[in-house]
């Protein structure tokens, strides 16, 4: 009589092993593969805003596959203040929006900003399902020269 041990570990997503006919032989192990966090992109790179906003370049985000956990990485030099970074997103590419109800990922930030001080913090969000996303920095009060990193889940 033939027996099969078939185990499912719930919650984990891989198949165990397999036993038939009185023998331990081993027909299946798959080790479980969790979500890659994908290596920083970098969005801004030392640009200088000036009482103004500047976006980003879209991100097609059909390419990296993200299950919708971000963080921005923010460096800020210079006199001015980064009054607010936003996140936009769009199906098409061309239209993009800030989301009824989101929030801005970051507002008054400076050159003496983030946990030591030194102008440099990492946020978290989460955006909607989306194809693009770009992030838009508004400047007020001099010049700041920001540079931005992006990572994803």
């Amino acid at each position: 009589m033939r027996k099969t041990l078939l185990a499912l570990l719930v919650g984990v997503g891989f198949v165990g092993l397999v036993f038939g006919q009185g023998s331990n032989r081993e027909r299946s192990l798959t080790a479980p593969s969790g979500p890659e966090i994908r290596a920083p992109i970098k969005l801004f790179d030392s640009v200088a805003v000036t009482n103004a906003n500047v976006a980003s370049s879209a991100l097609g985000l059909d390419r990296y596959r993200p299950l919708g956990m971000f963080s921005v990485q923010l460096i800020v030099t210079g006199t001015g203040t980064v009054s607010r970074v936003v996140y936009e997103v769009s199906n098409d590419g061309v239209n993009f929006v800030q989301p009824v109800g989101a929030s801005d990922i970051y507002t008054n930030f400076t050159a003496t900003s983030g946990v030591a001080g030194n102008g440099v913090d990492l946020q978290g969000f989460q955006p909607p399902v989306a194809g693009y996303l770009r992030l838009r920095v508004y400047a007020t009060n001099g010049v700041s020269t920001v540079s931005a990193y992006l990572c994803m889940q």
